[in-house]
């Protein structure tokens, strides 16, 4: 039986360049966290290069032998949140964020 009170899994490199792999090849992120048990917040730590960073790089070099289309989709990959300003929008304000 499972122990819902234990701690949930403390994510590895392996395990994050297993994380770009399933996001590139378009998972939904909730069933990503969901199959390494953890939060969702720790997968977009990954995606935004805030947890084991390099593990994009990996996933890269490993695409490179099995699926090279993925390969080349993950190089130009750059993660954005969907709240982020557009890069034109930012003109508008000055540089202490006032318009």
């Amino acid at each position: 039986m499972t122990d819902f009170r234990s701690p949930s899994h403390t994510l590895t490199f392996a395990d994050a360049v297993d994380i770009w792999k399933r996001y590139i090849a378009k998972h939904f992120v909730q069933r990503i966290a969901a199959h390494f048990d953890c939060n969702v917040g720790r997968i977009y730590q990954v995606l935004r290069a805030e947890l084991h960073v390099g593990s994009k790089e990996q996933a890269v070099a490993e695409l490179e032998t099995s699926d090279p289309s993925l390969a080349l989709r993950l190089r130009a990959f750059v993660f954005k949140p969907k709240d982020a300003a557009n890069d034109n929008q930012l003109e508008l304000f000055d540089e202490k964020g006032q318009p």
